[in-house]
């Protein structure tokens, strides 16, 4: 195993990289397993296709409050068993995204493929498989479960699920992901900030397409109807009028009843628009596409009425104005 930088006290490093070494394949897979349980959390290896020509790596960084990483391996299957979970008490959820090849994966009772820019949640305190092809690569974030968990009544709902992102999400993810390890490290302030909109952006696209699908299998009524206003919100979020007042009268309920639904969840009802709109114009201005329209208009274009409120709210959420998050994406 080799590394290019020393573990923190915590165990966590702050930038490294380790791989197998492709001078010496013999016991690829031994070794492979010791540096993934090392860089993630105790995983054991199942078939390989070819262990002597095997050759794979691992890049990761601590950003905040994300573990980013790089992976990159040839066609092997990895297991997270019951086993392996008693060794490692400490929940995780890993994004996954896909930018090479593809993966099959079972995992908490569903079974799927993901494929290049399709991203896949897994939530470590459960067993899963996965399979990767030939030739594959990811970048991925881990994360504590309850930074993804507004206006998501249960994470492990959205786990195991395959989520296809559009374009301005998979160009958001692919650049701030990717940028945290191939620049320089940020230093405290900046590396919150960061963390902060990518799990902003991912929760977003959480509730987005994966509330919809979990709805009709709600585990009460009170369950079923936060996901459905959940979604009704993604839906009409450019929709200036869009608050307590017309979600209440599309759901047939009481404005006071939809604060009581709100109460238990940790978030407002106004709190969970305006954040879905902030996460809606931070993706925007960090399309490239996009950089004909001004701050001004992508800030309409999402809802808020008006422009120096919406720049008070982005910087307070982010820690630095709407313009600076544009010009950060023109210098990745």
């Amino acid at each position: 195993m080799e590394s290019s930088a020393a573990l923190l006290p915590c165990g966590i490093p702050q930038k490294a990289t380790y791989s197998t070494n492709p001078t010496n394949p013999g016991g690829s897979r031994e070794r492979w397993s010791r540096l993934l349980s090392h860089c993630y959390y105790p995983l054991e290896t199942g078939r390989f296709e070819s262990e002597h020509a095997f050759h794979g790596s691992v890049s990761l960084r601590q950003v905040g409050d994300i573990n980013v990483s790089r992976f990159a391996a040839g066609a092997h299957q990895l297991k997270r068993t019951r086993q392996a979970i008693a060794r490692r008490s400490r929940d995780t959820v890993l994004f996954v995204i896909p930018t090479k090849g593809f993966f099959s994966f079972e995992h908490i009772g569903r079974e799927g493929l993901a494929r290049t820019n399709d991203a896949l949640l897994i939530y470590s305190s459960e067993p899963y498989t996965t399979q990767c092809s030939e030739t594959y690569e990811n970048i991925c974030f881990e994360v504590a479960p309850s930074k993804l968990e507004t206006g998501i009544p249960c994470i492990q709902d959205a786990c195991g699920r395959t989520m296809t992102l559009d374009a301005a999400s998979q160009w958001f993810f692919k650049q701030n992901l990717a940028g945290t390890l191939d620049n320089d490290s940020p230093d405290g302030s900046i590396a919150s900030r960061i963390s902060g909109y990518i799990i902003n952006l991912a929760a977003s696209s959480i509730s987005q397409q994966f509330l919809s699908a979990t709805s009709g299998h709600s585990r009460s009524y009170k369950d079923g109807l936060l996901q459905r206003i959940a979604v009704y919100i993604m839906n009409n979020l450019r929709e200036p009028i869009l608050g307590p007042q017309t979600i209440a009268a599309a759901h047939g309920i009481s404005p006071s009843y939809l604060h009581k639904l709100f109460h238990g969840a940790d978030i407002s009802v106004n709190q969970m628009i305006i954040e879905r709109r902030l996460a809606l114009c931070m993706k925007e201005l960090c399309n490239p596409a996009l950089n004909s329209l001004s701050v001004t208009e992508i800030a309409y274009q999402a809802g808020f009425a008006n422009s120096a409120h919406f720049s008070t709210r982005f910087k307070k959420r982010y820690g630095f104005p709407p313009r600076e998050a544009r010009e950060q994406a023109t210098r990745t």
